[in-house]
């Protein structure tokens, strides 16, 4: 489905209701936009890792997305540091 808008103003677009409803994009839904060279791709926004980029099994924590693996890395190196710290205080 191709459909010709004009930007606003200020620059802003508004998706016609039979595109978002097609896409399967619902008011307030997180979506993607990239520069694609010759145009703009707009797609539903796909969690993923900051840290592996990976999409499987990705929370968001703090406001940043992270996978299961990631995390679980994380948590293990944060353990060993602290009790570094932990033993360095004694």
């Amino acid at each position: 489905m191709t459909v010709s808008k004009r930007l606003g103003g200020k620059g802003g677009l508004t998706i016609p209701q039979a595109v978002r409803h097609a896409a399967g994009l619902a008011p307030g839904a997180p979506i993607d936009i990239e520069d694609a060279g010759d145009g703009i791709l707009i797609r539903k926004h796909v969690p993923s890792c900051i840290f592996c980029g990976g999409t499987t099994e990705v929370v968001t924590v703090a406001g940043k997305e992270i996978c299961l693996a990631c995390a679980r890395e994380l948590a293990a190196l944060a353990a060993e540091k602290l009790e570094d710290f932990v033993h360095d205080g004694e």
